[in-house]
């Protein structure tokens, strides 16, 4: 956020208020003089906002605010004049040396939201003028509102299903995760050092696209259990191998979607192999898992089960309402210092994964340019602001709260499923109570 408004200076702020006949007459003769009204203009983004106060009204949230931070904003205070490690006149140090407008800055904007009814989508700057005992205090500030969707076609509440495992799949999964919790391994009998798929491997995988690394693909010594590899070019290629081999690989990483296309050329070395050991899926691995036997495990998978199908239902049916209504809307233009603002943020974040290294964050994402690397991020923050434009949309098309549960609920009311799974949500809760229901693990 800039710090001043570079657009008007107080006495500008103050004229162009009287000049478009805002200002009020004043009272002669009552306790405090009538506040002008606020003042928005132009009629184009960005808005210049001019608001006021009384000085005593502003000072006393001001107030309100340091008591509620005392303890934080103490510490700001550099002063020699210290008493039990604290800051005498605490308060009047940290104003002066960090100023009002910065230190009370939460007060401030929320303040500007406050006296408009429109939603802010961000404050490009803002500043106080006049703040002195008896005065009328000025808060100007240049804002950009939220646009609104205007979306040319209804919208189709037909959905189909979403792609779910089935119960049976998710339970042998889970049973899966809980026995590798418990594993335990024997060593490969001297000259069995085949790989195997009950094999647990020590591996270093140097992995290359166009030269440059590939960090997604790349491990250095680590153990890895067979069945869990994610790419199944490697894992069928280990198969042929055996301990203490090192053998080149070429494929296209159709696990990895950020670099499709392209080709990964790995060397890996295997480096030691042991036998895995999975316990029987019975009450004595329940217990180990932190159960009472295995039907309160069965009981909780189900619980589990359930919230995990709700949640698919609830992602699926607002992906396809709020994606008909992006679609079906004009994307309105976006304020470029706003936008190149949070570009930057994302990268930043998105370059600390790599320690800063630029070659292997743009590799990471399928982009060997700073324009495709920023654009990347351009268009996630295009289809961030697109979403949440379309839920405030939706909101207001049928009165509920676009930002809470209030939201889904209204969106599972209307979804109207097809090729929908012949179990549903409700239908599971009744399974957790049966005995009989255990499946293999």
């Amino acid at each position: 956020m800039t710090e001043n408004l570079e657009q008007k200076s107080s006495s500008d702020l103050t004229e162009d208020a009287q000049e478009e006949g805002v200002g009020a007459e004043q009272e002669e003769e009552s306790e405090r003089e009538p506040l002008p009204p606020i003042v928005v203009e132009p009629l184009a983004q960005p808005y210049r906002l001019v608001c006021w106060f009384y000085y005593e009204d502003l000072k006393a949230k001001f107030d309100l605010f340091w008591e509620k931070n005392e303890k934080k904003l103490s510490r700001l205070a550099k002063s020699k004049k210290q008493k039990g490690g604290k800051a005498r006149n605490a308060r009047k140090i940290v104003e002066k040396q960090i100023g009002v407008k910065r230190l009370y800055s939460e007060v401030l904007i929320n303040e500007i939201h406050d006296h408009l009814n429109d939603e802010i989508m961000f404050i490009d700057g803002y500043e106080l003028f006049n703040f002195e005992p008896g005065e009328q205090v000025q808060l100007g500030a240049v804002v950009y509102f939220t646009p609104k969707l205007k979306p040319k076609k209804e919208i189709n509440f037909a959905c189909p299903y979403p792609p779910v495992l089935s119960e049976k799949e998710e339970w042998e999964r889970r049973c899966k995760e809980i026995q590798a919790d418990q594993k335990t391994h024997v060593a490969v009998p001297e000259g069995e050092d085949q790989i195997k798929e009950n094999h647990d491997l020590n591996l270093t995988i140097l992995a290359e696209i166009d030269g440059e690394p590939y960090p997604n693909g790349t491990i250095r010594d680590q153990w890895i259990e067979w069945r869990e590899m994610v790419v199944p070019e490697i894992q069928e290629a280990l198969l042929e191998h055996k301990r203490g081999d090192v053998f080149e690989l070429e494929f296209e990483p159709k696990h990895d979607p950020e670099v499709l296309g392209k080709t990964v050329q790995v060397e890996i070395t295997v480096h030691e192999i042991k036998i895995v050991n999975y316990p029987e899926v019975d009450d004595d691995l329940a217990k180990k898992a932190g159960f009472d036997d295995l039907k309160a495990f069965r009981k909780k998978f189900v619980e589990d089960y359930k919230r995990y199908k709700t949640n698919a239902e609830q992602a699926t049916a607002t992906d396809h309402i709020l994606g008909q209504i992006i679609r079906n809307s004009p994307i309105p233009p976006l304020p470029q210092e706003w936008l190149k603002k949070n570009i930057d943020r994302m990268i930043d974040l998105h370059l600390d994964r790599f320690r800063g290294n630029q070659k292997q964050a743009m590799l990471a994402v399928g982009v060997t340019d700073e324009e495709s690397f920023r654009n990347r991020f351009k268009g996630q923050i295009y289809r961030d602001y697109m979403q949440r434009l379309a839920m405030l949309w939706y909101g207001s098309e049928y009165d509920v709260d676009p930002g809470g549960a209030e939201f889904i609920d209204d969106v599972m009311e209307r979804i109207k499923w097809t090729d929908a799974d012949e179990t549903s949500v409700e239908e599971l809760g009744s399974r957790s109570d049966q005995e009989d229901e255990t499946l293999p693990g």
